[in-house]
C-alpha cells in the first residue's frame, strides 16, 4: 500500500490518539486502536490482528518475534485470516488460503465507550 493508500486511510477514518494507520518496521501497512479496554494492531494485509494486548496486561497474543514477513506479507502469530482452508491447501496454493494475501482496507470505524468497531 502506497503512502498515498495510507494517508487516505487516515484522512477519513483517523481518531486522533485512538485510531492511526502506518507502515511498520517490516513495511507492512497497519492500523493502531487505543481504547480505554486494549489496545491493538492490524496488518491490512490479511487483516491479521498482530496484537491484541487488554489494559492491564501483557499482550493476549503470540507472535514469533521475528521482525521480517516472508514474501507475500504473512507472519507467524496473531489471529489470521484463514480461507477458503486452514493448513495446506492444493500444490502450489497458498497456505491457509488466499484471503492473508489480500490487501483489505478499512471501511468504517465506530468508537463507543464499550468498543471499536471497524
Amino acid at each position: 500500500m502506497s503512502g498515498d493508500g495510507l494517508a487516505a486511510l487516515t484522512e477519513r477514518y483517523a481518531i486522533p490518539d485512538t485510531v492511526w494507520f502506518y507502515v511498520d518496521a517490516a513495511g507492512q501497512p497497519c492500523m493502531h486502536i487505543a481504547h480505554p479496554h486494549a489496545t491493538a494492531r492490524v496488518c491490512l494485509i490479511g487483516a491479521q490482528v498482530a496484537s491484541f494486548i487488554p489494559a492491564g496486561h501483557q499482550d493476549a497474543l503470540w507472535s514469533s518475534g521475528a521482525t521480517s514477513y516472508d514474501p507475500k506479507g504473512m507472519f507467524r502469530g496473531g489471529i489470521p485470516i484463514c480461507w477458503p482452508w486452514f493448513g495446506r491447501g492444493e500444490v502450489g496454493a497458498p497456505f491457509h488460503g488466499c484471503a492473508r494475501l489480500l490487501r483489505w482496507t478499512v471501511t468504517s470505524v465506530d468508537l463507543s465507550p464499550d468498543r471499536t468497531e471497524l
